[in-house]
């Protein structure tokens, strides 16, 4: 049916000196639902036509529109005068088929999840979790799986189909309110349990596509609650992705779209300003400073799989002698150990779980038996373990080996405390109200433990850390206690351990009720010997245990105000051009401080880092670079920055403000409508004039603007429903008459809106 109201726009395509035209007929009306969404197209009945399929959510239903073969007959016929607005849907060009799901769904993806040829659909849900209606040769949907997950994401976009790992099958990725879950199809044809990658918050905006032009897949997102960033996973091959990259990019409105690019380029984004309304592209580029500075650095986000209630112990450690720091994180939740392995500078794999003690509380890396690869030692005070285990040739972690022990073991170290170069243990552990320090030679294979004498601990052992606190050259010992003071002992070594700074005054004050986070050891005054490095309220200072036992001040870092809260100081950089990072939390948000050595420590800057909640705080040379990188190992995830590297950069390359009267963009998608391989921008003011407007994006600002039409003006038969405030509220791009050219289709209250795009011939 061809509409009186077309929708024309000449413009000229200046690549090809040639004048050429886009024409949209319609609307072509289909009435769905006022809850209905999650519009997708595919061929779902496999006879070459592109299908529309949405979720129902006022009948519990996903409908299936089938689009009917050209000149097909109707089932039935419009009488004269029907309201247009309320046309018999099958006069209309698709014909519906329904399926039901009896629960609230909130996102779907369509693809073929079997490999048997037929188009199935995935979709998320308040009962289930994550469904497959498969197809059958029918074209019914009666077969299903369901996925047990997590609390599914309930905002746009959140499911995506696409084949990830290069295999010809449709895999699947999913955004839950804790996770990100890939899920592989095998060669069976079936669906593999999910890889969990934790999330930082609930995050929604998924989007596949090759954002670095490396030819792999990977995945962009945004978080609730933070408009001003893009979150990236880079694809490492085969379906795995890296640790989680941000972006900011300032205050944005609803969901940031990429915009593919040619191979080897990499993608674009769109955004729409939130302050000013307008459109913009941005790029992804290196920054064009040799080496970026710790404040313009990168953070690379590995978040653990737990509920940040309990904190996650964590280390770093060379676990498959490849010269390279993985990370090993203990599940609270659950009786296993996560690896993150680096298998190239600067490169993780995803997660691997393997099996161990449950209630792990303290973990450290140690080279037990000198061979170039790192051992594991662990604390398990629920399961009164100490034990360790290795990573083997194969690649699998060995379980647990028990190490005997006294009581409850709270916190474990490790180093040569008696020079004898092999590796000794300490431990703290607590029985019934009883609190004690043991040492595990390693002469004996750490089996017999001598105890070290502390002056009373009126609180459980929190931490243990090793440190050479007088420098000596000799590995000497903190001790933290929950609640209570911190306690130093120093090493004779002979493997002797004797309590320091037993006296009132200075020395005492400055070590009352300091947490684990609040401590990290630098070479502050750059004599090649590491001070401890104390955070406190308006300063943190750098001690050493001199002559006599008493704490000395060897420098003092001040916070911008004296009421500032620091939570670590980390001295971060090359050896001769170090930067102190004070780190002062500020709501919730990781606001940080920089100091720069030059004649004295003076302040140069701030930057913000992703949200922690903090354990530790530390400089590493993770990636080999010979620069230490900041580190921070929180409850739930580990943050790294690297430091002194060329870093990529998300910049603005051109803007479209729109001069449309009365018209503020909502929202935005993206799509190739003339199929030239230049992808359009459709804008939406869904609020206010319901207007969509077709840009076609250059650099430069030279954007041009092909077409805008209004949706509606008024609705007459709303009739008191109550839908979203947004409307249009969806847009798809799609051939959906079987012509070669894409048409829009839109979700509008209870319909969906069809406009075919009309071939117009080409001037001569």
């Amino acid at each position: 049916m061809r509409s009186a109201c077309t929708l024309l726009l000449a413009c000229v395509l200046a690549a090809h000196g040639t004048a050429s035209s886009l024409e949209l007929e319609g609307p072509e009306v289909i009435t769905t639902g006022w809850n209905s969404g999650s519009l997708a197209a595919a061929d779902i009945d496999g006879d070459g036509r592109t299908d529309l399929a949405l979720l129902n959510n006022d009948h519990a239903r996903i409908d299936v529109l089938i689009q009917r073969p050209a000149g097909a007959p109707a089932a039935e016929r419009r009488p004269a005068g029907l309201d247009r607005w309320k046309p018999v849907l099958e006069d209309a060009r698709f014909q519906l088929r329904t399926v039901a799901t009896g629960s609230r769904m909130y996102e779907l993806a369509l693809g073929d999840f079997d490999h048997d040829g037929r188009t199935d659909l995935a979709f998320t849900n308040s009962i289930e979790g994550l469904s497959i209606r498969y197809q059958d040769r029918r074209g019914e949907f009666d077969r299903s799986r369901r996925f047990d997950i997590d609390e599914p994401a309930t905002y746009g976009s959140t499911v995506d189909a696409v084949d990830l790992n290069s295999d010809g099958r449709s895999d699947l990725v999913v955004l839950t309110k804790l996770e990100l879950l890939v899920l592989l199809q095998a060669d069976d044809g079936e669906l593999g349990e999910p890889v969990a990658h934790r999330l930082p918050g609930e995050c929604f905006g998924l989007n596949t596509v090759d954002v670095d032009g490396d030819g792999l897949a990977d995945l962009s997102y945004q978080a609730t609650g933070d408009e001003g960033s893009i979150r990236v996973r880079p694809g490492l091959g085969a379906g795995a992705f890296g640790p989680e990259l941000t972006y900011r990019i300032g205050a944005t409105r609803g969901i940031v779209r990429p915009i593919p690019a040619a191979s080897g380029r990499g993608a674009d984004f769109v955004r729409i300003q939130d302050n000013t309304g307008q459109l913009e592209r941005l790029g992804l580029v290196f920054d064009d400073r040799e080496q970026t500075p710790v404040g313009d650095a990168r953070p690379r986000v590995f978040a653990y799989p737990s509920d940040g209630k309990a904190t996650a112990a964590a280390t770093l450690a060379d676990l498959d002698r490849n010269g390279l720091l993985d990370l090993a994180v203990a599940d609270p939740r659950d009786a296993r150990i996560w690896v993150f392995r680096q298998v190239r500078s600067g490169i993780f794999s995803a997660a691997e779980a393997f099996p161990s003690l449950t209630g792990i509380r303290s973990l450290v890396a140690v080279d037990r038996d000198g061979d170039g690869r790192d051992e594991l030692i662990m604390a398990s005070p629920k399961e009164q373990t100490l034990a360790w285990t290795r990573l083997r040739e194969d690649g699998q972690l060995e379980l647990p080996a028990v190490i005997s022990v006294e009581g409850r073991p709270e916190a474990v170290a490790a180093a040569d405390f008696d020079g004898d170069g092999r590796v000794d243990l300490v431990y703290a552990s607590t029985e019934k109200r009883e609190r004690r320090l043991f040492l595990l030679s390693g002469a004996s294979d750490w089996q017999d433990g001598t105890r070290v004498e502390v002056g009373d601990l009126d609180h459980d052992p929190a931490a243990l850390r090793v440190a050479d606190l007088d420098q000596d050259g000799r590995p000497d010992l903190v001790l933290f206690v929950d609640h209570g003071d911190l306690r130093l002992l120093l090493n004779d070594g002979n493997g002797t351990l004797t309590e320091a700074v037993q006296e009132s005054g200075f020395g005492r004050s400055s070590l009352a009720d300091v947490k684990p986070s609040a401590v990290s050891l630098a070479d502050i005054d750059g004599d090649g010997r590491r001070e401890l490095i104390v955070a406190n309220a308006g300063f943190a200072r750098a001690l050493r245990v001199g002559s006599t036992g008493e704490l000395e001040i060897v420098a003092q870092l001040n916070a911008r105000s004296a009421d500032a809260r620091i939570a670590a100081a980390v001295l971060v950089g090359a050896a001769g051009d170090p930067t102190v990072v004070l780190l002062e939390p500020d709501k919730g948000r990781g606001h940080s401080v920089t100091q720069r050595r030059t004649a004295g420590w003076g302040f140069r800057g701030s930057f913000e880092l992703p949200s922690v909640d903090l354990a530790e705080a530390a400089a590493v040379d993770l990636d080999g670079s010979g620069t230490d990188d900041l580190v921070l190992f929180g409850s739930d995830r580990f943050v790294w920055i690297p430091v002194g590297l060329s870093e990529t950069v998300l910049r603005p390359t051109s803007a479209w403000e729109c001069d449309l009267t009365g018209v503020e963009y909502r929202g935005i998608d993206v799509g190739d409508l003339d199929g030239d391989g230049i992808f359009e921008v459709l804008a939406m003011d869904s609020r206010d004039s319901h207007v969509v407007e077709i840009l076609r994006p250059g650099d430069n600002d030279l954007w041009t603007s092909l077409l805008h039409f209004t949706v509606f003006e008024v609705d007459l038969h709303y009739e008191g429903q109550q839908g979203s405030v947004h409307q249009p509220r969806e847009i798809v791009v799609a051939d959906l008459t079987n012509d070669g050219l894409q048409d829009l289709a839109l979700v509008v209250h209870d319909r969906v809106l069809i406009y075919p795009q009309v071939a117009v011939p080409q001037a001569r």
